[in-house]
């Protein structure tokens, strides 16, 4: 099985999550006889069985020059049997409806869990922005909606993996420019860390500044509703040191429902404590509600009654964080971490 991965990954901050398992795990995918290639220029194509495209490829693209994505989509579509457009946004929502036609399937790091909420029309364009419009009638300056997708397409949607596949220790900030140039199996690796003793219960720094009154309202409703656990915008070193240094992580949608945070929260063996996430699937699948993560209601109205929880039962939540610890090194960092990438893999190219 010979894949092409094209992207221009290192531009955005996705943690670079579409390339980042297939170098770290290289040397398990190329015993399973996966092998791969990773291409920056389309012009450098060759044939192959699969192409990967990064939606964030053509980002710029959709605003200037449409015309040109779907001559690009014509062009690669010649050098594979298979080709695969890779949405690399934020939410389960924003499906691009206007690629059906040119790929054979549409991968997502998140997907809706009843695909058939894809026929509908959500108000900011996320299930959860449509929530707090819907609610408590937020609206956006530029309303925009998600497009209902075609019945005949829900079958191209298939959920692939999350960006947890990345680095979230505090040393990206500096492998993070090698890996722009160095595409090395030594830059690219998942390591285990140990949980050290935490002194802080909560840890809550985010930003709530946001273009869309719906993207930002949850994140502005929880620090009002916790403003004395509300920790300011804090620097990336003392942003890592006081996470690591705490038990329960708080962590509100943002432009997506996951955020890096939830990571870094599974990385260091803390409790995360974020909306409920019932209404998505991921993989893997790090959310386990009451089981690696303890969540929340969209509508705000039990997140006090679980601070005052947590609080009481300190020792009791351990056990949940512990989980989440587990169950992310299980895919990371464990043993077979690697083989659990390579089924994923041949199970979503039916190999």
């Amino acid at each position: 099985m010979y894949i092409q991965i094209i992207t221009k990954t290192f531009e955005y901050s996705n943690k670079n999550s579409i390339i980042y398992p297939f170098i770290a795990f290289k040397k398990k995918l190329n015993e399973e006889k996966i092998f791969f290639k990773i291409i920056f220029d389309i012009n450098n194509l060759v044939a192959s069985d699969y192409i990967l495209i990064d939606s964030k490829y053509h980002r710029e693209d959709w605003v200037q020059n449409e015309s040109k994505i779907y001559k690009d989509f014509k062009k690669i579509k010649n050098f594979s049997k298979k080709l695969i457009y890779f949405d690399t946004t934020d939410s389960t929502g924003m499906i691009q409806d206007e690629i059906f036609d040119y790929v054979d399937e549409y991968w997502k790091f998140q997907i809706l869990k009843n695909k058939l909420d894809y026929k509908k029309k959500f108000y900011g364009g996320r299930i959860f922005t449509d929530f707090y419009y819907s609610k408590y009638k937020i609206s956006d300056h530029k309303e925009i909606f998600s497009k209902s997708i075609n019945i005949k397409n829900l079958n191209k949607i298939k959920l692939a993996w999350n960006f947890g596949f990345a680095d979230y220790t505090f040393k990206n900030r500096y492998l993070f420019y090698l890996r722009k140039y160095f595409l090395s199996e030594k830059l690219y690796f998942f390591k285990k860390k140990m949980i050290q003793k935490k002194n802080n219960l909560f840890f809550m720094s985010f930003n709530y500044n946001y273009s869309r009154q719906t993207v930002s309202f949850q994140r502005r409703k929880i620090k009002d509703l916790l403003n004395n656990l509300f920790l300011g915008k804090l620097n990336e070193y003392k942003y890592h040191k006081l996470l690591e240094n705490s038990k329960v992580v708080i962590s509100p949608f943002g432009w997506g429902e996951l955020a890096y945070r939830d990571f870094e929260a599974f990385y260091n063996g803390c409790l995360l404590l974020k909306p409920n996430l019932d209404h998505m699937l991921t993989w893997p699948n790090f959310f386990k509600k009451n089981e690696t993560y303890l969540d929340f209601s969209w509508d705000l109205g039990d997140l006090r009654d679980k601070i005052e929880l947590i609080k009481l039962n300190k020792k009791n939540f351990k056990e949940l964080a512990i989980n989440g610890y587990n169950n992310y090194n299980k895919f990371t960092s464990g043993n077979q971490a690697g083989n659990h990438f390579a089924d994923r893999i041949k199970y979503l190219l039916n190999e």
